[in-house]
């Protein structure tokens, strides 16, 4: 019916989507109808899990519609590229039905549900699109309808929807419900977790029969799903309305239940278990809901509990469960009680906060995951300036409440400031979000805000810390030429030292550099080493240094680092795929394998997983899934010719020149106008086994200081590793 624009909201500063109807469908009065009803249904709905609506208008006789901008792909895509994981489908089945909730109880029903309707972004979030068949239900005190004049509402015997998902009242042109989406959402479900619809046929009608009469295949899905997702299906997919779940909220609960057991049963709750004293007191902290009216403080309601539960890490005797593991809740509540049990914590900290100008409303309350029980609750309205005492406080609380005896001075100050000034806080945590992107454009934008949080507080050692990292992984991926970048790294890393000699942040950050850059292993280790020596809680150092070791040739020192990091967050995406790497460069493909599918369960789209996967599969071989993963690692980074190398290499190990030398000459032509690292070509050149231009370029890449860290290890250069010209390179790296 239209067109989608990538578009620039000029007041808000913010990137949107632009949807017009096309010129053909604006003079129908049809299609503008159910246009004027998409945008009208969508906008009085207030919910993470569907798309948000900001504007609605017509200009020159084009309708248009102003939408939130979505970065990712529809669950018809996924879908059609492998059937997903069932704890995938879980968690975005779970996120659907909350999405359907919420608009079943404004009165709004989708008839329309499908998987070219569901959006699925890149950090795993849930959209509902498209409400242009959206049926409005006639209900007292119901406040949505009154937007629609009478005319707009559906007349009975009307046949509305896509065939294949239709419910059998529908099909029939009955008159539909909530448990007419619920059943749309079954046949979906299934497709999730099975790749196949549950009613098939060549014709419409014969598929309009099967949905019916027919039963879908059991048999089919018992194979993939446990019995009690089995059961939820069913339940779904009766013939009867009446049969069926009578609420998206009780299906919702229903199938968290099953996430929760399925969760408890998994490896990773072992891992936890593990890593935590029996007997001990824990709590996790959920990430705080953004009450503003904007809805635009997402970064400031994450950093607040991330700080938070860095704050509680460091009390004795109190288990914290880590920022992976909690923030799976994030824009998702359930039964405080299952969530205790699926983090394993026996009290949970909740929030909310609404900012407005200066002032700030923080409510947060204390609860007992055995028995849903507030322990303790507060509201704090204050000035933005006190939010370190308003964090301090909440910490002393839950020492207090739980009774813990703290170590040191009663009067101690749980928090550590490293600023005074709030815009500058305020701008770091931005950045900090936008890091967490490793995309050009986010990693960009946190330099802005790391580099405004200065200029605001030049003694700002942890904005320094972050801008080193930032500038890091700009000659790591080679965004920027690393040349350039790399004084500016080492500059900022050792600017936050020089303010704050024991910031275990800056020590990590100059290590970083030092290796990447430097080429200095030894000092590089030195100073990875002093930042656990500081924090020996520091999950990212536990990390990096592992992958450090594993790619300096010491793998099991690299392998007991990152089980460390593990140890502190079993759930950490980032974390599983250094496992995976020190198990890759041990030759250890299947459970590298192994461990990239623990990490790609918890995000489908964490790009680490994805490119790591590519390269296990290459040695493996098994080219079809190299090349799969490695295709979907350059859409998620947008097009990086870091990971395309990758696929061009992948292409000519597999024996497709053509395609190889096709995305050589697409990144050939990207250098004329962008910086295209030499390393990058020499992987091409690889892939293409012309081993003397590789060499060339591998040359041009040393002198251009590009991060060479992984040549001496990483399977992918055995082929070239006899040659005297690796050997001498490897000196010159000051490694023999």
């Amino acid at each position: 019916m239209g067109e989608v624009y990538r578009a620039r909201d000029t007041r808000l500063l913010r990137d949107v989507a632009l949807k017009t109807l096309l010129p053909s469908f604006s003079r129908d009065p049809e299609r503008l109808r159910r246009f004027e009803q998409e945008a009208r249904t969508a906008g009085s709905l207030n919910h993470p899990n569907i798309l948000a609506v900001y504007d609605f208008g017509v200009v020159n006789d084009l309708p248009y519609l102003v939408v939130e901008l979505l970065e990712g792909e529809t669950l018809r895509g996924a879908i059609d590229r492998q059937v997903l994981t069932t704890s995938s489908a879980i968690h975005y089945a779970v996120q659907i039905a909350s999405g359907l909730s919420a608009a079943h109880e404004r009165g709004t029903i989708h008839r329309d549900l499908k998987p070219e309707n569901i959006f699925l972004t890149q950090d795993g979030v849930v959209k509902i699109l498209d409400f242009g068949l959206a049926k409005l239900v006639e209900s007292r005190g119901n406040e949505s309808l009154s937007m629609f004049p009478t005319t707009e509402r559906t007349a009975p015997g009307t046949v509305l929807g896509t065939v294949a998902y239709m419910s059998p009242e529908q099909a029939r042109g009955k008159d539909v419900t909530a448990a007419s989406d619920i059943f749309s959402f079954g046949v979906v479900f299934y497709e999730m977790l099975t790749g196949k619809r549950p009613f098939e046929a060549a014709a419409a009608a014969d598929v309009i029969s099967s949905i019916l009469r027919d039963q879908p295949d059991w048999t089919e899905i018992s194979r993939k799903a446990p019995p009690e997702l089995v059961r939820i299906l069913i339940h779904c997919l009766e013939k009867n309305p009446q049969d069926r779940f009578q609420s998206a909220r009780d299906l919702s609960f229903a199938l968290r239940m099953v996430e929760a057991n399925l969760f408890v049963q998994s490896g990773r709750q072992e891992a936890w278990n593990k890593s935590s004293d029996a007997g001990g007191t824990s709590i996790a902290v959920l990430p705080f809901t953004d009450m503003s009216p904007q809805k635009d403080q997402e970064y400031f309601c994450d950093g607040i509990a991330e700080e938070l539960i860095t704050a509680l890490t460091k009390i004795p005797g109190l288990r914290v469960a880590s920022r992976t593991s909690a923030f799976q809740y994030k824009n998702q509540r359930g039964d405080i009680r299952q969530i205790g049990q699926h983090l394993n914590a026996g009290t949970i900290l909740d929030g909310s906060v609404r900012k407005a100008a200066n002032r700030i409303r923080i409510t947060a309350e204390l609860v007992d995951a055995s028995n849903g029980y507030h322990l303790w609750s507060e509201k704090y309205d204050r000035d933005l300036e006190d939010i370190f005492a308003i964090q301090d406080e909440i910490a002393r609380t839950i020492v207090e409440t739980l009774k813990i005896q703290l170590a040191g001075p009663t009067d101690q100050t749980l928090f550590q400031r490293y600023t005074d000034n709030m815009d500058a806080y305020n701008l770091y945590l931005q950045g900090r979000h936008y890091w967490k992107t490793r995309t050009y454009a986010g990693i960009s934008k946190a330099v802005e805000c790391y580099q405004e949080a200065i200029a605001k507080d030049p003694e700002y050692a942890l904005a320094y810390a972050g801008l080193a990292d930032c500038f890091s992984i700009y000659g790591f991926y080679a965004f920027e030429p690393p040349e350039e970048v790399y004084p500016k790294a080492m500059e900022a890393a050792r600017k936050s030292l020089e303010i704050d000699p024991l910031l275990p942040e800056g020590h990590l950050s100059l290590g970083a550099a030092v290796v990447y850059f430097d080429y200095d292993w030894e000092r590089g280790e030195a100073s990875m080493r002093r930042a656990l020596e500081i924090n020996p809680q520091f999950g990212l150092a536990h990390c990096w240094y592992g992958g450090f070791l594993t790619l300096a040739g010491r793998n099991e020192e690299g392998a007991a680092a990152i089980r460390k990091a593990l140890q502190i967050d079993p759930l950490s995406p980032f974390f599983s795929s250094f496992a995976a790497l020190n198990s890759y460069v041990g030759r250890r493909y299947d459970q590298a394998l192994q461990e990239l599918n623990k990490a790609l369960e918890i995000d489908p789209q964490f790009l680490l997983a994805l490119w790591y996967a590519g390269l296990s599969y290459l040695k493996k071989p098994a080219y079809e899934q190299a090349i799969d993963f490695m295709t979907r690692s350059v859409s998620v980074s947008q097009g990086s010719t870091f990971f395309m190398s990758y696929l061009a290499m992948t292409y000519g190990m597999a024996g497709d020149a053509a395609k190889a030398i096709e995305l050589l000459d697409q990144m050939v032509e990207r250098s004329r106008t962008e910086y295209v690292a030499p390393l990058h070509l020499a992987r091409c050149y690889l892939g293409l086994n012309q081993v003397d231009r590789f060499f060339v370029e591998l040359d041009r890449a040393y002198r251009e200081r590009n991060v060479l860290i992984y040549l001496p290890c990483m399977p992918e250069f055995d082929s070239v590793r006899s040659d005297p010209r690796f050997a001498n390179l490897m000196n010159r790296l000051k490694r023999t």
